[in-house]
Parts: C-alpha cells; structure tokens; sequence
C-alpha cells in the first residue's frame, strides 16, 4: 500500500477495527449537538454597522441591555468603546471622502 492515509477496513467493521482502538462489531454512537445556544442581547447575528444611525442603534441595544442586567457591565463597556472606534472611523472616513472631493471641485 502506498504511503498516505490509512483506508478504512473492507471486513465489516462497524465502528473500526482492533487496529483502530475500537472492536469490529460495536455500534457506532451519535455524538448529542449541542443545544442551540440562544442569542444574547448584542450577539448572535451579524450586524450591519456601516453607517452612524445603525452604530448608535447598536449602542442603545447594548445600553438597555446592560440596565436591565442582560449583559454584564464589564462585557457592554468594552462593547460600547469598541462601538464608538467604529463611529470614529467612519467619521474619519467621511470627512477624508469630503475633503477629497473638495480638493476635485478646486482642481487640486
């Protein structure tokens, strides 16, 4: 047999064989999923963070969640400030926008 990964066996192993680490003849177990896990207030689902109104949304979610205990204080503060950077970038981002096409119009 060449080198590479073993093939599985040909005689009627159900779960492998003695070579494997299992016995022939032992019934396969379905491993049990993991229950689904529910979505937490400013979790879950991808947000769609691209413009001020829907990064301020998001703030307000987090805040209410944090004041009626859904999320953990610590947890919503360093998810407000990662919150605000994403403002600010986008407000860097608008501004350069702006400037560069003030500096079109001038012919710069």
């Amino acid at each position: 047999m060449a080198q590479g990964w073993q093939q599985y066996p040909a005689h009627g192993a159900t779960n492998g064989n003695a070579d494997w680490g299992e016995p022939a003849g032992k019934a396969a177990v379905a491993a049990d999923p993991l229950p689904p896990a529910k979505a937490k207030a400013g979790e879950g689902k991808r947000l769609r963070l691209e413009n001020g109104a829907q990064i301020r949304r998001e703030m307000v979610k987090v805040y209410r969640g944090m004041k009626v205990g859904a999320i953990d204080t610590s947890k919503g503060s360093k998810l407000i400030y990662a919150l605000t950077e994403l403002s600010r970038a986008l407000e860097r981002e608008t501004v350069e926008k702006l400037t560069e096409r003030l500096d079109e119009v001038e012919g710069k």
